[in-house]
């Protein structure tokens, strides 16, 4: 499968996903419709974590090594290439370019405003319980949003 297709499957998920969250939040509002996919994408990102770890079978991972798995599992789970930009013992600063979430969010009717709050909360909270599973000692969290579905955000992942 190309990258291409992952990437084109990944955002119809994703479109699907949204548009879900999307109608649920007319009935119970946006802050609960929220919560409920962020509490989903933490329990998941856990669950991702632990494959990794156990497939690994290390007891716990470098800074390093957690986001060179945690960067493997996006590109490979949903087709998200990611540039290393900046990289010191606290932190490994990158860039995320073409983006499932954005573009099925869009697809959606969301704007980028809700975009980016959604992103903050539950696709973040999957990566930062996927990386915390590797390394309790690490945090996973988004320094700069995209302006658009061409530009790409810039996340970190760093020491707690």
């Amino acid at each position: 499968m190309s990258y291409a297709d992952i990437l084109k499957g990944a955002s119809n998920a994703f479109t699907l996903h949204y548009a879900y969250i999307n109608n649920v939040a007319r009935e119970i509002g946006i802050d609960s419709a929220e919560n409920i996919s962020a509490e989903v994408c933490r329990m998941m990102g856990a669950a991702r974590g632990q494959t990794i770890k156990e497939k690994a079978d290390l007891e716990q991972f470098t800074p390093e090594a957690a986001a060179a798995a945690a960067r493997g599992s996006i590109e490979e789970d949903f087709g998200i290439i990611t540039e290393p930009i900046e990289e010191s013992s606290e932190r490994i600063v990158f860039h995320c370019k073409g983006c499932p979430v954005y573009n099925g969010a869009h697809a959606a009717g969301m704007n980028a405003g809700s975009i980016e709050a959604q992103c903050r909360k539950a696709p973040i909270a999957y990566m930062d319980a996927l990386v915390k599973e590797l390394n309790p000692e690490l945090k996973y969290q988004l320094r700069k949003f995209r302006s658009s579905a061409e530009d790409s955000c810039e996340e970190e992942i760093v020491i707690a």
